[in-house]
């Protein structure tokens, strides 16, 4: 391109030369025109040259002769994980058989006690009881008769203040363990102290013959109500028996009616204040005899041996009683801990001597699992089991 002298003296005036396009060394720079004579031409600078690298790029060649990647054996976590469970499964059952482990049963000590005791209770006096039975039988003589129920009569008393109603057909029981039967339905009327309520009716022996024979008053005993009061219990009444009849022994007779009769006293206690105070009174004597580490086991048992009313006016009743339970040693689980200890790492003999010498022992059994017959060395692999005898 060209510039006339003007044209380039006005541009330094006013601008800065402005840069020349740059012209790559691959590109051949344009002709140049061939200057005019008349005029003064300003020739451009040399063209900057970049310098730079040519980087060639190589493309990957490619083989011909392929090989594809080769497979992983997944199927071989199969069988692996089978025989992983099988082990795991196998560890898993033997190992409770090849650890040691011991199991101690202990039969701890029992202890009876019992006392013979005198105890007042509220109790009252029952007014007296008369009861009549009467029979009628053939006079001695050589006859043959066939088997056949035995019948007699049964009499029921009333001690309540209402009537009472007892359905024939009616089952008793005597001492003999001899089965009866009422014919007729008994209404006993009600009672007026001191007397008695009573009806006689007739019954027969479930059993013919003298499997079903039973004697006078075999049947004694309370049925269908009570005359006691509730939470009362009746003292087995005392009773002062009779007997008498329409001939005397050798007298001539078709028929001899004898009649027995017995008069009865019975006491009625608060059974559950004998009972209570009874209890308290043993427990006292087992922990003073025994110490505090031995414990009721069961159930107290109470029997009276007498009563009798020595205040009739304020209803107390002294009875004396005999009383008994059983009190068995308490291996308590610290105990057990420590008796453990004792026994770790030994042998069956050794620790079986060890257990039967502690005060509170009667018996023990050991049991080990696995090949050793040695306790095991670790407390925690040995458990205690108490056992009572009751």
């Amino acid at each position: 391109m060209q510039y006339t002298l003007e044209e380039a003296e006005l541009t330094n005036d006013t601008n800065e030369q402005e840069p020349q396009p740059e012209i790559s060394e691959l590109t051949p720079p344009p002709p140049l025109a061939p200057p005019e004579p008349e005029t003064t031409a300003v020739v451009p600078a040399e063209p900057d040259v970049i310098e730079g690298e040519v980087i060639e790029i190589e493309l990957p060649v490619t083989s011909e002769d392929h090989i594809p990647p080769t497979q992983k054996p997944y199927w071989l976590l199969i069988p692996l994980t089978i025989f992983l469970c099988l082990v795991f499964l196998a560890v898993s059952l033997l190992l409770p058989v090849l650890t040691p482990s011991a199991t101690i049963t202990l039969i701890p000590v029992e202890k009876s006690v019992s006392i013979t005791t005198t105890i007042q209770v509220q109790g009252r006096q029952l007014a007296p009881l008369t009861l009549i039975e009467s029979t009628s039988a053939l006079a001695t003589g050589k006859k043959h008769q066939n088997a056949r129920q035995a019948e007699g009569t049964i009499t029921f008393y009333n001690g309540l203040l209402t009537s009472q109603t007892i359905a024939a057909g009616t089952v008793l029981t005597g001492a003999d363990g001899v089965h009866i039967i009422t014919d007729q339905t008994a209404i006993i009327p009600a009672g007026n102290p001191p007397i008695y309520g009573q009806v006689t009716i007739s019954a027969h022996a479930v059993l013919a013959g003298q499997q079903g024979n039973i004697q006078a008053f075999d049947i004694n005993t309370a049925c269908c109500a009570t005359s006691v009061h509730r939470g009362e219990e009746l003292i087995t009444p005392s009773c002062t028996p009779h007997v008498s009849s329409d001939h005397k022994p050798g007298d001539e007779a078709k028929q001899v009616q004898v009649t027995v009769s017995e008069i009865c006293s019975g006491i009625a206690y608060a059974a559950h204040t004998l009972y209570t105070n009874a209890s308290q009174v043993l427990t006292t004597q087992a922990t003073t005899t025994l110490g505090a580490n031995y414990v009721l086991i069961g159930d107290i048992q109470v029997t009276i041996i007498q009563g009798k009313v020595i205040n009739q006016h304020q209803g107390v009743v002294s009875m004396v009683v005999h009383v008994t339970g059983t009190w068995v040693y308490q291996i308590a689980p610290s105990t057990q801990q420590r008796l453990i200890k004792l026994i770790a790492g030994k042998t069956k003999q050794q620790a079986l001597a060890t257990l039967l010498q502690f005060p509170g022992v009667a018996g023990a059994q050991i049991t080990v699992k696995g090949v050793n017959q040695t306790l095991p060395e670790d407390p925690r692999s040995i458990a205690i089991v108490v056992v009572y005898k009751d």
